[in-house]
């Protein structure tokens, strides 16, 4: 079940040896498994890992338990290098990626264009992939009273409100779109409340902190801070539409959310958003992500305000509805399921996958990562 962790059978793990802290690259012994035990009995059918770092939990995991593994990545290295032009990621990421890579039996793309990103830059076979949309709960996420929720987060009713979700991460082009907000002028009244950022990201609080009293919009931008998700409701209710900045998505979920909840998206070509935004009810598609494009979708929503509707919302939803859980979820079983019937078969043939338990690569070892 989602963000359940089950311990499967087999012997109690062990403590950290020689005093050191957990190896995520001998991450077996974590799960309760000795890789030098070889294959245990099978409590599980497939260990499916999500992210980089559960993916070398995941391989030693599947590998002990004698099952098959799949990954799905969210982000790739590589694509957010290619995004940004300069790397922001440790080359010790880059190489559990591909070792990842190569263990798995299936990878799930939540897009074409991850796909593509996989085959191009990792040199995953396509057969290999399979592409699997990211899910919204539409009952969390609806449309729902735009001045009810404006006075719960006291915002004013009259302004243009635009929000921001995401992390701090400089990915995201929060920096871009604070310029671009900047731009839209005094006299318009208007409030961008952004959405995320915790006590680890403390020091680009700061930053952006100072970056809104140099623009000279510290009265028009609001830090929520973390939100937990039962309260985002209420913050997409209140919005007049949700800016996209980011550089690279791998899907972009909180357009998906957004939409479900009945408001326009503004944002880049990145991730889902070009399928998503491809009717004008929908939201602003954008060339790219500069400033002078991100300044242009809020001017944008600003000009269509009077233009809102329910038949508008209703829309949205219906673009949303594609992406329901419970869709999402048939899809996904179905997926995995082809996967184990799969992997039976090259087995029941005398086939066999490589793993390895040594899954430290040259680079791991000598800088200490290992």
């Amino acid at each position: 079940m989602p963000g359940k962790a089950a311990r499967p059978r087999g012997p109690e793990p062990q403590g950290p040896k020689n005093g050191g802290g957990p190896n995520p690259f001998s991450a077996a012994e974590g799960v309760g498994l000795d890789p030098g035990l070889g294959p245990a009995p099978r409590p599980f059918d497939l260990v499916f890992s999500h992210y980089w770092l559960s993916g070398l939990a995941g391989v030693q995991t599947a590998h002990a338990l004698g099952v098959p593994h799949v990954i799905m990545f969210h982000t790739l290295a590589l694509s957010k290098t290619a995004a940004l032009g300069r790397a922001v990621d440790s080359s010790c990421r880059l190489c559990a990626e591909r070792l990842v890579v190569g263990r798995s039996h299936g990878i799930l793309a939540p897009t074409e264009t991850e796909k593509t990103a996989l085959i191009t830059h990792y040199a995953v076979p396509p057969e290999r992939i399979a592409v699997v949309p990211c899910g919204v709960d539409l009952h969390l996420f609806r449309p729902s009273n735009r001045l009810s929720a404006r006075r719960r987060l006291g915002l004013p009713p009259e302004a243009a409100v635009f929000l921001f979700v995401g992390r701090l991460d400089p990915i995201k082009g929060l920096d871009r779109l604070l310029k671009a907000f900047s731009g839209l002028p005094a006299s318009v009244p208007a409030r961008l409340v952004v959405v995320g950022g915790d006590v680890s990201e403390e020091e680009r609080f700061g930053a952006f902190r100072e970056a809104v009293e140099t623009l000279g919009i510290s009265d028009r931008v609001i830090f929520a801070g973390r939100v937990e998700q039962h309260r985002l409701p209420d913050y997409y209710a209140a919005a007049d539409a949700l800016t996209v900045a980011s550089h690279y998505e791998s899907f972009c979920l909180v357009a998906l959310e957004a939409l479900a909840s009945g408001r326009p998206v503004v944002g880049p070509p990145v991730g889902a958003l070009p399928e998503l935004l491809g009717v004008p009810e929908a939201g602003v598609p954008l060339k790219d992500n500069s400033p002078e494009e991100l300044l242009r979708g809020m001017a944008a929503v600003i000009g269509r305000r009077g233009a809102e509707s329910a038949s508008r919302e209703a829309l949205r939803r219906r673009i949303a509805r594609r992406y329901a859980w419970d869709r999402v979820a048939r899809d996904l079983a179905c997926r995995l399921s082809s996967i184990m019937d799969r992997n039976t078969a090259h087995r029941e043939a005398g086939g066999s996958f490589a793993y390895g338990s040594g899954l430290c690569s040259d680079h791991c070892r000598p800088s200490g990562r290992s």
